[in-house]
């Protein structure tokens, strides 16, 4: 879902009352044509104008054979988990199609993958448990799968704690840095009205401080030390811009 401001709303939205929240907003949202009215409705109530441009299609699948095997064996099963609305209203569909009671599931422990797939699954008559919600009380572990010392198990987790950030830290990092080398290139390699966009100010100036961003400190630190600095930026010039390997 995207938003923006349309020009004609803007006065609007300074007359607009408590009740319409989001007057002289424009709303795109791109869910299914069949589900796209429970999010619009709420949206032109706050005064929204919404604009449904479905990006998803709901589709049978090209072979039921899978899901019909593993419903002819549903007994030898003891977990049902639905993840979405879709997959309930198409499982049940499918028992019916199958003429499979209802009631073939009634040994499952069912899982739900948000509240709205559990809401629909209890339209059906089933109780589920939401997965979003799990609770473990007294639960007794052999000693041969125990690992470490009993009670310490929150000192562990601890010790993971740090190199974990630093982990998500650098990859995030790291990416950033393979899209700015990915972008200046292309920004040297597309030409518009025969000249490259890279000679445009207006993509110069977000690449450089995308650049200064990702780059400023860990070079500074990559130059005081013994390290070689990753990555060097060519400023922009009248030749277009572009980043190199050191």
């Amino acid at each position: 879902m995207s938003a923006n401001k349309s020009s004609t709303g803007t006065k609007k939205a300074v007359s607009a009352n408590k009740e319409e929240p989001l007057s002289g907003w424009r709303i795109l949202t791109t869910r299914a044509s069949k589900q796209s009215g429970g999010l619009a409705a709420p949206l032109r109530e706050m005064g929204a104008e919404v604009i449904e441009i479905p990006t998803i299609e709901i589709k049978p699948p090209s072979s039921y054979k899978s899901l019909d095997a593993a419903l002819g064996n549903v007994a030898k099963y003891d977990w049902l988990i639905l993840t979405s609305v879709n997959g309930v209203e198409a499982l049940f569909a499918r028992l019916k199609k199958l003429r499979i009671a209802p009631d073939k599931l009634t040994h499952l422990q069912v899982a739900a993958i948000g509240p709205a797939t559990q809401r629909e699954i209890e339209k059906h008559g089933r109780k589920c448990v939401d997965s979003n919600q799990l609770f473990i009380d007294g639960l007794k572990i052999p000693i041969s799968d125990r690992i470490g010392e009993e009670g310490k198990g929150f000192e562990y987790i601890l010790h993971g704690f740090n190199p974990e950030r630093m982990l998500i830290a650098a990859e995030a990092v790291g990416l950033g840095r393979a899209a700015i080398n990915l972008a200046a290139r292309y920004a040297n390699e597309r030409i518009v009205f025969d000249r490259q966009i890279g000679k445009n100010q207006a993509i110069q100036h977000p690449l450089a401080q995308r650049w200064m961003e990702l780059f400023g400190q860990a070079d500074a630190k990559a130059i005081e030390g013994e390290h070689r600095q990753p990555l060097v930026w060519i400023p922009p010039d009248p030749d277009g811009l572009g980043v190199e390997t050191a």
